[in-house]
């Protein structure tokens, strides 16, 4: 099936599917997948693919399409009876009078899937025409063993009479409302509130997210005891009486003070003289004060080699997880620590480029795609070398990829101390490009800069070094005194690209920034980087001095 779009004649022969897991936080485990669609060059991005539809009055023919490409896909997904699945649906194209006879039970199933493990999930682009139709839309889909889902619940359409018409089996919340939960009371309050309200409709609160390569998305609330509400005695009894009971974290107000875990506990409390030698003492006194505690942004790499250094004895106790300001968000054990070590390592090994290891294009744009998604800050920084073709051409291919490796070294080492905020990856040649959640440090880049150039003299035979050029040959043959090598960087933050920029004409601004950037440099024998500032009026930039 093929979807005509007459916006000078963009022709979509047919659209990718991806899926993203919807996780029970409480076991870790996956729990269902929410079937997402993309469109194919040179319309991509599924808003401006959607949104274009719906203009053009094709939208019922692309939601078809969508449907399709999913279907065709599930049997490969659903490994188990107990997955769920979400398909997106647009209220106008689910009360459509064509939408029974298109999707309905015989059609799920002929594809080896339960209707009743399937999720119809109504989104907030649009208003709801008829709220008396959707109500008996709603049961009809029910009566064949359908589920209902309202799509970001109090952003967009998605507002209380479309709850109290639908009834839904799940309440999807918005991203928007659950970043930073654990920092803002008022987005607790509300979503305490949303809670109460969905059990009161026997609904069930699905929150969405990211699920970073950082703690947040591994992070689980292990039991949790104030420094001096609890003895010894009564925990003693809770673990016995408790298999499941695994480790706890003690807490004075809401800064964590010790860690107990089953193994140490035992061991303290038990033999002749343990158990009334602590009994009647709080727990604190049979706690781990050295335990290992880190910041939710901390990578996964870093806490693998934190984890690692540590003593024989604690090596694999679980990783207290605290927040920027030291306050309990929950644990994490070593055992997800190395699973989603394993995960990252063979994700990256299937796109990373050979002679950095960095992620290569599918990873940076996946990070792109996501960043342009959320509501937070973000910066894109492209980095390139300057005169490395004469520098490949004259010391030769194998000092090339030396200095292409120093360079993943310094970005690698300068972007460190943001963590988990920084994906670092490496499009090819001398070209790599940093997405940067957040705010960037000031001076961060300027420290790159001045490391670069001062790690870079070991690649240049002393005379060259010490005379300030190399000789070499241009495009047209001709022999030509050439500078040492130096790194530019093109940065651009989010507020400088626009919501529905594309990502060609990101590259172009970066082309053009880079053009500057390299300017600067040939005047400057230095590494330095130029920022965008077009929307502002202006452009900004820095140079190391």
């Amino acid at each position: 099936m093929a979807v005509m779009l007459m916006d000078d004649v963009v022709y979509c022969e047919e659209v990718s599917t991806v899926f993203q897991p919807v996780v029970d936080l409480f076991g870790g485990q996956v729990w269902g997948y929410e079937f997402l669609s993309r469109g194919r060059p040179p319309v991509e991005s599924a808003c401006e693919l959607f949104d274009r539809a719906e203009r053009l009055g094709t939208l019922w023919e692309l939601e078809e399409l969508c449907r399709s490409s999913t279907l065709n896909v599930l049997s490969d997904v659903i490994d188990s009876e107990d997955k769920r699945v979400f398909i997106n649906v647009t209220p106008s194209v689910f009360l459509d009078d064509r939408f029974p006879a298109s999707f309905n039970g015989f059609v799920v199933e002929r594809r080896g899937i339960r209707a009743s493990q399937v999720v119809i999930e109504l989104t907030e682009r649009q208003e709801v025409s008829d709220y008396g139709l959707l109500s008996r839309r709603v049961e009809e889909m029910k009566e064949q063993g359908f589920r209902i889902a309202i799509d970001d619940l109090g952003a967009g359409h998605s507002g209380l009479i479309m709850l109290a018409s639908c009834i839904p089996d799940y309440i999807k919340l918005d991203m928007a409302l659950i970043r930073d939960i654990h920092e803002e009371p008022r987005k607790q309050h509300i979503v305490r509130s949303l809670v109460g309200l969905a059990s009161q409709v026997e609904s069930r609160i699905i929150a969405e997210g990211e699920a970073p390569d950082g703690l947040l998305s591994m992070t689980t609330r292990a039991r949790a005891m104030q420094r001096d509400e609890i003895s010894c005695k009564d925990l003693w009894y809770v673990m016995k009486n408790t298999p499941e009971f695994d480790h706890g974290v003690v807490l004075d107000g809401k800064t964590p003070m010790g860690l107990v875990t089953r193994n140490d506990f035992a061991s303290k409390m038990g033999g002749a003289y343990g158990f009334h030698l602590f009994q009647n003492r709080p727990v604190e006194a049979a706690a781990k004060k050295n335990f290992l505690s880190v910041g939710h942004s901390c990578s996964i790499r870093h806490l693998s080699k934190l984890a690692m250094e540590r003593c024989p004895d604690a090596i694999y106790d679980p990783v207290v997880v605290v927040d920027t300001r030291g306050h309990y968000m929950g644990t994490v054990t070593m055992k997800q620590v190395i699973a989603r070590s394993a995960e990252i390592e063979v994700r990256q090994a299937l796109t990373c480029n050979p002679l950095s290891g960095l992620p290569g294009n599918q990873e940076i744009q996946r990070w792109i795609s996501r960043c342009k998604g959320c509501d937070s800050p973000f910066t894109l920084i492209y980095a390139d070398l300057d005169r490395f073709k004469e520098y490949n051409d004259t010391y030769g291919f194998i000092e090339g990829d030396g200095l292409i490796k120093l360079t993943a070294s310094v970005l690698q080492d300068g972007f460190s101390e943001l963590g988990s905020r920084v994906s670092l990856g490496h499009v090819g040649g001398d070209d790599f490009v940093a997405v940067v959640t957040g705010n960037l440090p000031e001076g961060c880049l300027d420290s790159i800069c001045r490391e670069f150039d001062r790690r870079k003299r070991d690649f240049f035979h002393q005379e060259d070094w010490d005379r300030g050029f190399f000789c070499s040959v241009n495009r047209k043959g001709e022999n030509c005194n050439v500078s040492p090598v130096t790194l530019s960087l093109a940065v651009i933050e989010k507020e400088n690209l626009g919501w529905d920029i594309h990502p060609a004409k990101m590259s172009e601004i970066a082309a053009s920034l880079k053009h500057r950037a390299k300017q600067l440099t040939y005047e400057t024998g230095r590494s330095g980087w130029v920022q965008e500032r077009r929307f502002h009026g202006s452009e900004a930039g820095g140079m190391v001095s």
